[in-house]
């Protein structure tokens, strides 16, 4: 049976992007709460907390249809200093480790860190292509 490792550098890469894509819809916000919503449902995103070189940001994915995609909410730290962002807790059960043993009792897979965070790649890509700005509020 051959052992799971973490691809570091495609999930350091990945993190880089997320940063890039938040960083382009909180540029566009002119508070800490920002709503987008698309055909299908939407998102939201609030700033937990600031720091110089870390925020805390609180993300959540509403989908219109609840069978076919339950909510998703995403604790994403980013840090700055480095041009990352992480989601380091999904609904609300932290930490998230790089790597899992598996079978586990959580029903993590062994690559559970680098699928949510390509999950909210591709959640993020999605709003910036789809997503129109309900509001902006401080």
């Amino acid at each position: 049976m051959n052992r799971f490792s973490v691809d570091l550098v495609r999930l350091q890469n990945l993190c880089s992007y997320n940063y890039q894509r938040l960083h382009r819809i909180l540029s566009r916000s002119q508070g800490d709460e920002i709503r987008l919503a698309w055909d299908h449902g939407s998102l939201s995103m609030e700033v937990h907390q600031l720091s110089m070189h870390t925020w805390q940001l609180r993300v959540c994915l509403n989908s219109l249809d609840q069978r076919w995609a339950p909510r998703m909410d995403l604790q994403v730290h980013l840090y700055h200093d480095a041009r990352m962002a992480e989601v380091v807790a999904v609904q609300r059960l932290r930490p998230i480790p790089a790597r899992n043993r598996y079978p586990n009792h959580q029903g993590m897979a062994a690559d559970e860190k680098s699928q949510i965070n390509e999950f909210l790649a591709e959640a993020l890509t999605h709003c910036l292509r789809q997503g129109a700005y309900l509001s902006a509020t401080l």
